[in-house]
């Protein structure tokens, strides 16, 4: 949802929702789109961001698998999204792959490709484990 069809929702309902929720493709924001920093001051007060592995829209093919974030290739986005978030100034929500289970997301189960958490945890972790403080 566009910031202006969350204002025109905002007016018709009377609902002041503070969480905006914005999907966005792999590499949205970083290397086409509206840049990510944009992108989040848009969603204010509370920008909730779920990244998603599709193609640049209207594209529904695959950009990146979850193994392959798991194995690092992934990382320049991730480090993106990190970038914007930690120079945003309040908070922000991160939704990652959050349709594992749906179809037509990038993200859903498939027997071609192995989505455990274990590919996942990666991509998902904004904090050292345990085990290595």
């Amino acid at each position: 949802m566009s910031a202006a069809t969350f204002r025109g929702f905002s007016d018709l309902t009377g609902q002041d929702s503070r969480v905006v929720h914005q999907v966005v493709g792999w590499e949205q924001g970083h290397t086409w789109g509206t840049p990510l920093a944009a992108l989040l001051h848009s969603m204010d007060p509370t920008p909730m961001l779920a990244l998603n592995t599709t193609a640049k829209w209207p594209s529904r093919a695959e950009a990146i698998t979850p193994q392959q974030i798991a194995l690092g290739q992934g990382d320049g986005y991730l480090v993106a999204v990190n970038a914007a978030i930690s120079t945003h100034g309040s908070t922000v929500y991160l939704r990652p792959f959050g349709e594992m289970n749906g179809t037509g997301t990038g993200t859903a189960r498939s027997p071609a490709r192995d989505t455990s958490s274990r590919d996942t945890r990666r991509a998902g972790s904004a904090r050292p484990s345990p085990a290595s403080t």
